[in-house]
């Protein structure tokens, strides 16, 4: 019976991995453009998901990874170095994640609502030096890619569609890292850290170690889903990269999805870019920051329906039913 209702669970992934690769067809750039946002979203969202759901790290500063990423991934691209975007990435989210293990290393002792608060200090920090040093930075009027012709080399393509498959791809890849840290000692141990720390260094658990590494790789996820952004935006200012609402879109993906789960940051993404973007077309028109308001009702509502989330909400109704 087990093997039954793990087949076809199987099965539903597999339909919904094949109908994400053929939605492209559709020819529709608008759906594309959002479920592009959607992919990278969820990224970073899974990279959120590393520090609070296995370490229970509540982290309110997974922008200032994304954002850093972002600007590095471009000034690697335009330095003498010329180095391309599916090198420079990778550099950049290395970068990012020693970044991260020095955050954790000076936050040491922070725990709870010390460490978020703590965290959610440091982009609005960035943010101001990014503003301020408008000379390196490009100050509030952000940068751009340079514009050229379509080059594969350097990730610039004029179809909207190769970046939905780019972003598909680099989630299929930090999914399957997920996977694997889920069932490594590493993750165990961060599991047990975030359980429960005292009765994890009774074991001979390190938490020290343990809570570096952790943060590490989960800045080194948020800063991919940072380097895939500014190729497929093409620009980028110090409130889009280090902004609150770049904050509470990467932490609701997760909380919405279900914290600790491996699907659960790409399901809560699904719902929060959409009904963003909606409610953007809608109702901004009519008066500024309306659609924040209903936006925030609405997901309000639905936290309070499904607190546990999306992903354990369906689990139960499959094993239900299945």
């Amino acid at each position: 019976m087990l093997k039954l209702i793990t087949s076809k669970r199987n099965t539903i992934i597999l339909l919904l991995g094949l109908l994400s690769v053929l939605i492209p067809i559709c020819g529709n750039k608008y759906v594309i453009h959002i479920l592009t946002i959607c992919w990278i979203t969820a990224i970073a969202s899974v990279g959120w998901n590393i520090c609070y759901g296995y370490t229970g790290l509540l982290s309110f500063g997974h922008a200032l990874f994304f954002g850093l990423s972002a600007y590095i991934t471009l000034w690697l691209r335009v330095s003498p170095l010329q180095i391309t975007p599916w090198i420079g990435i990778f550099i950049a989210a290395s970068i990012v994640g020693a970044i991260g293990i020095a955050v954790a290393f000076l936050t040491i002792r922070a725990k709870g609502i010390y460490f978020a608060l703590t965290t959610f200090a440091l982009p609005q920090v960035m943010l101001i030096v990014f503003t301020t040093f408008w000379q390196i930075t490009g100050g509030a009027y952000g940068v751009t890619v340079p514009f050229t012709e379509e080059n594969p080399l350097f990730m610039y393509f004029y179809n909207p569609a190769v970046y939905y498959y780019i972003a598909l791809g680099f989630l299929t890849l930090t999914l399957l890292l997920q996977m694997k840290l889920n069932r490594s000692k590493l993750g165990y141990c961060l599991k047990a850290i975030g359980s429960d720390e005292d009765a994890a260094s009774s074991l001979g658990i390190n938490p020290i170690s343990t809570r570096l590494m952790g943060l590490g790789v989960s800045a080194f996820v948020t800063g991919l889903a940072g380097g895939i952004y500014i190729n497929f935006m093409k620009f980028i200012d110090p409130y889009e990269a280090f902004g609150w609402v770049r904050n509470i879109q990467i932490i609701l993906g997760a909380v919405l999805g279900g914290v600790g789960s491996i699907f659960g940051p790409v399901l809560g993404t699904f719902v929060v870019i959409p009904l963003s973007e909606f409610m953007k077309l809608t109702l901004e028109r009519y008066c500024m920051g309306l659609n924040l308001l209903v936006s925030g009702l609405i997901l309000m509502l639905f936290v309070a329906s499904v607190p546990q989330g999306i992903y354990f909400y369906i689990k139960k109704i499959l094993k239900k039913y299945l």
